[in-house]
């Protein structure tokens, strides 16, 4: 089901924006960028194609892959998912710019869609 779409991104949690985004910029030679306030706060950067999408967090969690769904459609993945017995951690829900949901892969392993708001929940 998901073997059509890469993975576009990759969540990174860090304890401090201002650390990290000093390490990605000087150690690593990334363009990183502070977005949002609030809750609504994240820091984003770009990897090649890959985004890498950062947010603030006291206790460090493992990194989350994202499937980025260029064609839209992420209600219908999930509830693919679903069918097949999938754990939803995170309904669909806003996201910067978009839409995102996460799932359990019964591993303890956390994955993400995401997709662009312009594009329709469903095909």
């Amino acid at each position: 089901m998901l073997d059509q779409y890469g993975v576009t991104g990759i969540v990174l949690f860090v304890r401090d924006y201002e650390r990290a985004a000093n390490f990605y910029r000087e150690s690593l030679g990334l363009d990183i960028a502070i977005h949002g306030e609030g809750e609504e706060r994240f820091m984003m950067g770009q990897a090649g194609k890959m985004s890498l999408i950062f947010f603030e967090t006291p206790e460090p969690k493992a990194p989350i892959p994202v499937f980025g769904l260029d064609d839209g459609g992420i209600d219908d993945v999930v509830a693919r998912l679903i069918e097949q017995k999938a754990q939803i951690v995170t309904p669909v829900s806003h996201a910067p710019g978009g839409w995102t949901a996460d799932f359990d892969d019964g591993h303890g392993n956390l994955l993400s869609l995401y997709q662009e708001a312009d594009k329709p929940r469903k095909r």
